[in-house]
């Protein structure tokens, strides 16, 4: 196996899509940014949606956060026997590493908006485990990039 596959694990895994758990996931970042947005309107604002935004927001982070956070770190960690210990169905690798992605999120976003992005890590870091690969993550973390993206430009516009 090559470098992308043992170290960041970027593996082809279908048997996902056979599951009932990647719907679920997918069907999760509508429904939260609609109860979200029910709940909390004034966290919303609209994104200047344009091509240089799509390609950053639904190609690029997606495919370098998940590969270094979830590939990189989450699978180095989860290697060590300590890392590898779930709780609720979620191991300690996924655990720290998703702290670690909201607390870059507070780099460049309000405080709500990083701490609501521990939700979505831990559920692309629970993918991450489940298939030993970084695909499903990747795949999740652009599709809720592009829900967030829709959202901003057909509902949050004035």
């Amino acid at each position: 196996m090559s470098f992308w596959q043992i170290e960041l694990g970027l593996r082809w895994t279908p048997q996902c899509f056979k599951e009932f758990w990647f719907y679920l996931a997918l069907l999760a970042a509508p429904v939260s940014l609609w109860v979200g947005y029910t709940l909390y309107p004034d966290w919303f604002s609209a994104i200047d949606v344009g091509w240089k935004v799509v390609v950053l927001m639904v190609v690029w982070q997606p495919l370098i956060e998940e590969l270094f956070f979830r590939g990189m770190l989450q699978g180095k960690l989860f290697q060590q026997a300590w890392f590898s210990v779930s709780r609720l169905g979620i191991s300690r690798a996924n655990w720290l590493v998703s702290l670690l992605f909201m607390l870059t999120h507070l780099l460049y976003h309000p405080p709500v908006w990083a701490l609501a992005v521990i939700f979505p890590s831990l559920v692309f870091g629970w993918f991450r485990d489940r298939y030993q690969s970084t695909v499903p993550s990747i795949l999740l973390h652009a599709f809720y990039n592009v829900m967030l993206l829709l959202f901003s430009a057909f509902f949050l516009r004035a």
